[in-house]
């Protein structure tokens, strides 16, 4: 996954390619090959994310941050990473310098912050340099909300 600017990683469910990715985008930290990742993934999964980046990297809560809606935010406060809700978007917590490693997003919230906040959003890409893109097949062509994020 490293030796490669893009790549796929298909495989069964529950053999570990949550972790796989993550131990790349690690050597890829290591190297100093990226500074930033983008996780994107379906709303029920971000949390799982974000034990997974606690419990397998080399990654304090504070260099994580997931950007949740008003509607998800108390469930998602329970993972003890740093949260930007959507509805109360100041964008502080990406500016350039942060030490922000992981910002983990589900599709929809990127869809609705490309439209509603063009210039954050605008800054939370150029700061990335690794995007991992769960659940892929979700996606596709229509011009869904979740399909104009990416």
């Amino acid at each position: 996954l490293t030796n490669h600017a893009r790549a796929f990683l298909a495989d069964d469910v529950g053999l570990g390619k949550t972790v796989e990715v993550l131990a790349a985008a690690e050597q890829l930290f290591e190297k100093n090959e990226i500074q930033r990742v983008l996780y994107v993934t379906t709303v029920n999964v971000k949390g799982s994310v974000a034990r997974h980046i606690l419990d397998h990297t080399y990654t304090d809560p504070e260099q994580v941050l997931m950007l949740a809606t008003r509607k998800n935010a108390p469930e998602m406060r329970k993972t003890q990473v740093r949260l930007l809700v959507e509805e109360e978007r100041q964008g502080s917590s990406v500016d350039s310098g942060s030490s922000i490693k992981y910002i983990i997003a589900n599709y929809d919230i990127l869809g609705r912050m490309a439209k509603s906040q063009p210039e954050l959003f605008a800054r939370l890409i150029g700061e990335i340099d690794l995007v991992i893109v769960d659940e892929a097949q979700l996606m596709d062509n229509s011009p869904t909300i979740r399909s104009q994020g990416m």
